[in-house]
């Protein structure tokens, strides 16, 4: 008998530890997700407000003196044929659907346009290609043996 209150007392010990243990993890995870989600609700602030200060020209930097005076937006046309751009300095997306987008549409690109598709006659047909890429040369002298180069 003495045996059995024993064992009974110790399976009612390692119960209480694990609920006092789960509740602890629980409340844990509770804390985590919450912290998540406020560092998140921050990051997509400080995101926000890049994108509203950023001035979408080339070479802008906070750290630059001289900016171009053509955007840093890369316009692209998907399979859809919807046109739509992204700044390279704050990655906003530019819309139709935005109030801004036929500003900026109408503003000079550093960027070269691209679009899905477009090189599919490429892949086709290579000999179709009227150019032929130079060679580049990196240096002009022979192997130094007392640099290894």
């Amino acid at each position: 008998m003495k045996k059995w209150f024993k064992e009974q007392y110790f399976r009612i010990l390692r119960l209480v530890r694990n609920w006092c243990n789960n509740q602890i993890k629980s409340e844990n995870d509770r804390q985590s997700r919450k912290i998540i989600r406020e560092l998140d609700a921050r990051r997509k602030a400080i995101v926000k407000l890049q994108q509203e200060n950023c001035p979408h020209l080339a070479g802008y930097n906070d750290l630059s003196e001289v900016c171009d005076y053509r955007t840093s937006i890369v316009w692209h046309t998907d399979n859809l044929g919807e046109t739509f751009g992204l700044c390279t300095n704050c990655q906003r997306e530019f819309r139709e659907a935005d109030a801004d987008y036929s500003y900026w549409r109408k503003k000079l690109s550093f960027n070269i346009p691209s679009a899905a598709n477009s090189h599919k006659e490429v892949y086709e047909d290579p000999s179709s290609v009227s150019w032929v890429p130079r060679e580049v040369t990196l240096y002009n002298e022979p192997f130094n043996e007392k640099w290894g180069w």
